[in-house]
């Protein structure tokens, strides 16, 4: 057989190349994994997981890479991780390893601080459903559902609720979401200040008492059994961060670490973000991206943080009333799971007042009470929206 002719080859060459596919929106999305990095890199804004999350995008936006399509190596990590639960699972485990849930179990009406906050999700999810059907924006109940659990702050289990509820959200759910998080250092202060006196945010709490490892591991053994009783939908999730807990607490944990180093526990997590971020940066795409959608998420967000936030501060307002006069109202901004920015913020505010060293441990142990309290909300939801 006689070789094609040298204007063929050339020709057969050029259309197999990626620069003769590229087109407008496979042009977009380069600079898109661009900003990414550079908010990596300059800003070191979430480097391990926006790190993947850029550079997947990257990968995926150059045409012929195939990388994204189905039987792709990024294709197959999201099927084979993030549809199936793994790789938010692995997420949770990490965060088990490392959560100390001491001043929880030593005061646990902080419980109720951190499901109080989760309100901003339940109310974000009426005022949708309600415009929804006034203005008639056509929304299904399944992404009304995505949007209200932005306002959890949760990533691994606003990612594992988004791919079974409505999978076409999951890039502007995940740009609505760090939009939000990126604002709340200029959201939640003023609204701290506004929602609590002087007098509340000078409160100083009592140290925490001791608690023993049976009380630890007897709290998360009931975390699990009641988890799973009542939100089986989340399972995967709720059962690893028990685990992980379970493990620290325990001396199993030293065990398996004999001989390795001792900073596994902590090298988990920014593994598990890394995997997250590659497997959903495959999925990312320049029309969901920048469309009307993430506009109507970025303003779902905000009003689901303004929302739990107060929230959290009324039912540590209420606490006080009930007997706890020494819990410090500005509790109830770290109910919101945005592991520990929001803890952050509520001891800033103290310090102002000149009081907020004994804040940190109990601002931890609410931060921990959000994330349980989102992981119950989730549960919620994909139980009541899971089929609609």
């Amino acid at each position: 057989m006689s070789p094609p002719p040298a204007l063929e080859s050339w020709a057969l060459f050029w259309h197999s190349t990626g620069l003769a596919q590229l087109g407008g929106a496979s042009a977009l999305m380069p600079l898109l994994a661009g900003v990414l990095l550079i908010l990596v890199f300059v800003r070191e804004f979430e480097p391990v997981f926006l790190l993947s999350l850029g550079f997947a995008a990257l990968l995926v936006a150059l045409p012929g890479s195939g990388l994204g399509e189905p039987g792709g190596l990024l294709y197959l990590l999201y099927e084979g991780g993030v549809r199936s639960g793994v790789l938010p699972g692995l997420f949770f485990l990490g965060l088990g390893l490392l959560a100390d849930f001491t001043p929880l179990i030593a005061l646990p009406a902080l419980l109720y601080v951190g499901v109080a906050a989760q309100l901003g999700v339940f109310v974000t999810l009426w005022l949708l459903g309600s415009l929804n059907g006034l203005l008639g924006w056509n929304l299904a109940w399944a992404d009304v559902g995505v949007a209200a659990l932005l306002g959890g702050a949760n990533l691994p289990s606003l990612l594992f609720s988004t791919d079974r509820l409505a999978p076409h959200l999951l890039g502007p759910a995940l740009l609505a979401l760090y939009a939000g998080v990126a604002l709340l250092p200029r959201l939640q202060p003023p609204l701290l200040r506004l929602l609590t006196t002087a007098e509340e945010r000078r409160v100083v709490m009592e140290s925490p008492r001791a608690v023993s490892v049976g009380e630890r591991l007897l709290f998360a053994l009931l975390l699990l059994l009641l988890g799973l009783l009542l939100f089986p939908a989340i399972a995967p999730l709720l059962a690893l961060l028990v685990l992980g807990n379970m493990l620290r607490e325990s001396a199993l944990l030293d065990r398996l670490l004999t001989g390795h180093s001792a900073t596994l526990p902590v090298r988990l997590l920014p593994l598990a973000s890394l995997l997250l971020g590659l497997a959903v940066g495959g999925r990312l795409t320049v029309g969901r991206l920048f469309s009307p959608e993430s506009l109507l998420l970025l303003g779902c967000v905000v009003l689901a943080f303004a929302v739990g936030t107060a929230s959290g501060v009324g039912m540590g307002k209420w606490l006080r009333r009930q007997g706890f006069a020494s819990l410090n109202p500005l509790l109830g901004g770290a109910g919101l799971a945005v592991l520990p920015l929001t803890a952050r913020l509520a001891v800033a505010e103290a310090d102002a007042e000149g009081e907020g060293s004994r804040l940190l441990p109990y601002a931890m142990a609410t931060n921990w009470a959000g994330v349980v309290g989102s992981v119950a909300a989730a549960g919620i939801l994909l139980a009541v929206l899971g089929g609609k």
